[in-house]
């Protein structure tokens, strides 16, 4: 899996905020998140607006990035950013993650709060007011222990690739200790049938007949001649202690 779909499959139906809390799941935090996953500084979009993004580039922007206008051969790639424009209705324009799906007349993306929907959906785009693409530069699409990802932990923080492990080696211990019980469990109760058997069988075969083979012995000595002090004794020895 590349590291695309693994961005796609942690966030998809997912609302992500990184920015706000008090004007939560805005496009531009699914926009972060997918900077921070690439180990990009969030500066390098960092703007009021969406559109700015695409408008207002910096230094740190064109390190990172290859800016391309939107041109009617324009596909956006698997990866890119791609901003609209702000309409009279948007002031803030848009911007979304491009799938790589597309050709030149539309064009998918992973979104957040496009048309009303505020978590990360897959949506299909035409190209109006397409201003074009950031397209991240491929040497730096590295992953570090201290990367973010857009996976929240029980405080409600964004956890790094070296938390996310951590979490993922004691699940696999813990679920190796639950692996480990169940098999002495499930020892201990083959273990426990097997004497259930053993003593259904017993009573169902051998003590029936223990019981009457002792029962005619001690018949034998009660009929029989000598003094009830000796028959006592006798009777004593034949019974289980």
């Amino acid at each position: 899996m590349n590291k695309f779909n693994l961005f796609s499959n942690w966030v998809l139906g997912q609302g992500v905020e990184l920015s706000d809390k008090t004007n939560i799941y805005q496009c531009m935090d699914l926009a972060y998140a997918y900077c921070l996953f690439l180990n990009i500084p969030k500066k390098t979009i960092q703007h009021l607006y969406a559109y700015e993004v695409f408008t207002s580039p910096n230094d740190i922007t064109n390190e990172y990035f290859q800016i391309l206008p939107n041109t009617p051969d324009l596909v956006p790639q698997e990866g890119d950013l791609g901003i609209f424009n702000k309409v009279s209705t948007n002031i803030a324009g848009h911007i979304c993650v491009c799938t790589g799906e597309g050709d030149t007349k539309t064009f998918k993306s992973l979104d957040q709060n496009w048309a009303g929907v505020s978590k990360v959906s897959e949506v299909t785009h035409t190209y109006v007011n397409f201003l074009g693409v950031l397209r991240p530069k491929p040497q730096l699409l590295v992953i570090t222990d201290q990367t973010i990802l857009p996976i929240i932990d029980s405080n409600g923080n964004n956890m790094e690739v070296q938390a996310v492990r951590s979490q993922l080696a004691d699940n696999e211990k813990r679920i190796s200790n639950l692996l480990t019980e169940k098999d002495s469990l499930t020892f201990t109760t083959t273990s426990l049938n097997a004497r259930i058997s053993e003593l259904e069988y017993l009573m169902d075969n051998q003590l029936p007949n223990f019981a009457d083979g002792v029962i005619m012995a001690i018949h034998d000595v009660l009929y029989s001649k000598g003094f009830w002090f000796t028959k006592y004794s006798k009777i004593k020895q034949l019974l289980p202690k």
